[in-house]
């Protein structure tokens, strides 16, 4: 068993010990109570202790990983130079995406983890407590090169995930992620908006999981940071999604704000085609 497996595995009981947190009681999420940061974005108490709890069992793997996470307190300026090395293993935190879903009381809300050293986006974990919860099938991870996996705790084993294929879909549907207010901002997300059908702020770990099991035509993320992005590419990819900026080119994992992740060739070209002709 390889080490990113077994750190794989870890993380599933990390996670599953946490799972009375992310979901609470009757009487609401403990922790949820909503402050803002300098760039207006918000955090709750439950965002930092996910987060620590996460990191180190991160530290106990890979003592030589840089942790990229939201709330790591890393500035800017020293977020992007860690960006651009490609000598370092590089691991993304977000121990609780989608606060806002959580905190008003909607189930849109995940985490996700990602390893990323040089151009290649090594794998990446998401858990959708309330999935878990219901259904008992709320851990995803995805490796480099050996597909996208979902954990059913009813059959104690993995369910290879697959994106929709060319023609599987009755209608075009993409999912858009990043900051909402920059949607309707931006020409090409309008226009997008105006020819296929469109739905906001599901939370990036909901809209990987959506597409890389077949759900959805692809996902558009605009001005989104790697602990967004890194896991959205891996999971769509290594389920056989097509991952692409804007332009149709290659991602490069330092500058991934705007990513196509388009479950096929054919809608990541219908996609496209509407964005670049906006």
């Amino acid at each position: 068993m390889s080490k990113l497996t077994q750190f794989f595995g870890s993380l599933q009981q990390v996670f599953l010990m946490m799972l009375p947190d992310y979901i609470g009681s009757a009487h609401g999420v403990a922790g949820t109570k909503v402050s803002l940061k300098g760039d207006n974005s918000p955090v709750t108490d439950l965002d930092r202790s996910t987060l620590r709890s996460i990191m180190t069992l991160v530290r106990d793997f890979y003592p030589e990983a840089i942790i990229l996470g939201e709330e790591d307190g890393m500035s800017d300026g020293d977020l992007q130079e860690h960006l651009y090395r490609d000598d370092e293993l590089q691991t993304t935190i977000d121990g609780l995406d989608g606060t806002w879903h959580l905190a008003h009381g909607s189930n849109s809300y995940g985490a996700m983890v990602s390893l990323r050293k040089g151009e290649t986006i090594l794998g990446a974990a998401i858990f959708r407590p309330v999935d878990q919860v219901l259904r008992g099938n709320g851990f995803y991870y995805s490796k480099h090169g050996n597909s996208a996996w979902r954990w059913c705790a009813t059959h104690s084993n993995l369910e290879e995930l697959a994106t929709a294929k060319e023609g599987e879909l009755e209608r075009v549907t993409v999912l858009l992620e990043g900051g909402s207010k920059k949607f309707w901002t931006s020409p090409q997300i309008q226009k997008l908006a105006g020819k296929y059908t469109t739905r906001a702020s599901l939370s990036s770990s909901i809209a990987a999981t959506i597409v890389a099991s077949g759900g959805a035509s692809g996902i558009v993320t605009i001005d989104n940071k790697p602990w967004d992005n890194w896991p959205v590419i891996s999971m769509v990819e290594e389920a056989g999604g097509i991952v692409t900026d804007w332009n149709g080119n290659s991602y490069q994992p330092s500058t991934c704000g705007n990513i196509v992740a388009a479950a096929n060739q054919e809608e990541s070209d219908r996609i496209l085609e509407v964005i670049n002709n906006h």
